[in-house]
This record gives C-alpha cells, structure tokens and sequence, in this order.
C-alpha cells in the first residue's frame, strides 16, 4: 500500500538509504557531507518535506523550498527507478500546500521565444546566478556554486558573445496591463553547434521551456553534430535529447574544481520520451 507521510526525523535513516540507492540510479552519487548535505537537516532547509512509503519502505521524495513570501520551489523530487510509470511521480509532483497553490496561480502559462536583445543582458546575468545557486545546489557545494557564479559576470564579454553566436531568451508576461515581460529562460549556439549556455529561471522549471529553447537553436543550426559541456544537473536532460557522453571533465573556475561532461549528439538523433 503506498503512502505519503510528513518527513519526521525518525526518517532520517531510512532517507538515507533510499537516497543512496535512488541517486545513483540516474548516474549521481549520494554526498551527505557535500551537495546533498541539506538532507541532514530537512526541517532547517525544506518548508515542507514529503516520504513516499510502500509500506515501511522509502520509495519516494518530494519537498517545497521557501523562497519569499509568495514563491515556493519544488526539490528533491525522487522516485526509485522500479516504481516508474505507475503514476507515482505525478502524485508527488501534485501534492498541494497554501503556498505552493499560491505559487503556481503567480505564474503564467503564455511563453513566447525570441532573439536576444542587448538590454536583456542585466536580467539573464540575475537568472543565471539565481538559477545556479537553487537549481544545482543540489549537485554542488556551496563553494562550487560561489565560484560558478559570483554575481559579477562581465557583462560587457557576456553581451558579445551572446551577438556572435544564435541567442534566444524565452519571456512571459509578467504585467498584462503594460505588456511587461520577464525572462524565464536563455540559451545560445555557436555556429558549431556548440550550445554554450542554457539555463531557466529557477521559478519555472519543469515547464519544457529548456526544451522548447533547444528544438529551436537545434533546427536552425546547419552543422553534423551538437556538442555542450553539461553539469551533472543538466546531463539527464541533455541524454533525453540524445546527447552522448563523450567524457566527463573537471573545469577550474576561480581556483575550485568543478565536474561537467562533454556531451555531442549527431543531428539524425532524436528526443528520446
């Protein structure tokens, strides 16, 4: 019989071991005393913190981060790999709280993808060190995330580039009555076919707005092969897309050791469901 419980520190252990198992699964490890050291203290780091048992086995994760007073993030979203297709992921994915239904009514529906423009560059250096600081938390330390993105990205370099290469940024409307937008998403390739960066705003994940930036960059390339360095947060996403691993890397950024992979997939793969 399966069951979803409030996480309560008798859990702690059984956590543990569920995590060790179900991390490696799609090719990451359990580091307690690293990236994942805020599963030691979850009432300290989650707002809400859901187990999902079938019976007295841990199967299953979900959690709410707090972020203001209004916004919630979704985390540690986690399902061990035998329990797949059985609809579970969904019922954790939907489990409801005040803030999280007031966090998904805050949010609109309607995307529209366009090119980059240069008075984007101020809001995409906010969502790329916004994103990287909640999004990969979870895959690197805090000191890994600090050298990653500092907060003081050259603008002026980021800007040049974004121009030399095929950029695009997705945007919802933030204001209807003004027509506002905001940035939810960015990406950008070289005439490679090198995908340089993408990234989504932390608030939106999970809408296929990555998806949506990468079929378009994708189709409008006139190259044999894609290639991008991936985190260990992207590289599920990027081998749904039929991306390879061609190697994994260790990239120094400020003096601190960071892992990605050197992933290339060839323009007859196709996005695996």
């Amino acid at each position: 019989m399966f069951t979803i419980r409030k996480y309560e520190a008798q859990y702690q252990n059984r956590l543990f071991q569920f995590l060790e198992i179900c991390l490696p699964q799609s090719d990451r490890k359990f580091e307690p005393d690293g990236r994942h050291k805020m599963y030691r203290n979850v009432p300290g780091y989650f707002e809400h913190f859901w187990c999902l048992f079938d019976g007295e086995d841990m199967i299953g994760t979900a959690a709410l981060k707090k972020l203001d007073s209004g916004r919630c993030e979704l985390k540690a979203l986690y399902l061990l790999e035998k329990y797949h297709k059985k609809g579970l992921g969904r019922r954790l994915f939907k489990l409801k709280t005040p803030g999280w239904n007031k966090a998904e009514e805050n949010r609109s529906t309607d995307m529209e993808i366009r090119a980059y423009r240069r008075e984007d560059i101020k809001e995409i250096a906010e969502l790329f060190y916004n994103t990287v600081h909640t999004v990969n938390a979870a895959d690197y330390t805090e000191e890994q995330l600090d050298a990653w993105a500092d907060g003081n990205i050259d603008t002026a370099a980021w800007d040049r580039s974004f121009r030399e290469h095929r950029t695009l940024v997705a945007v919802m409307t933030s204001d209807p009555g003004n027509g506002a937008e905001q940035i939810v998403g960015f990406a950008d390739m070289d005439g490679t076919g090198y995908l340089d960066r993408l990234y989504v705003h932390k608030d939106f994940q999970r809408r296929r707005i990555a998806s949506a930036l990468c079929d378009r960059l994708e189709q409008a390339a006139d190259v044999a092969e894609f290639t991008t360095h991936a985190s260990l947060t992207a590289k599920p996403f990027f081998e749904k897309r039929g991306y390879q691993v061609v190697q994994e890397q260790q990239v120094e950024r400020k003096g601190i050791l960071l892992t990605n992979y050197v992933m290339k997939k060839g323009v007859d793969c196709t996005w695996r469901k």
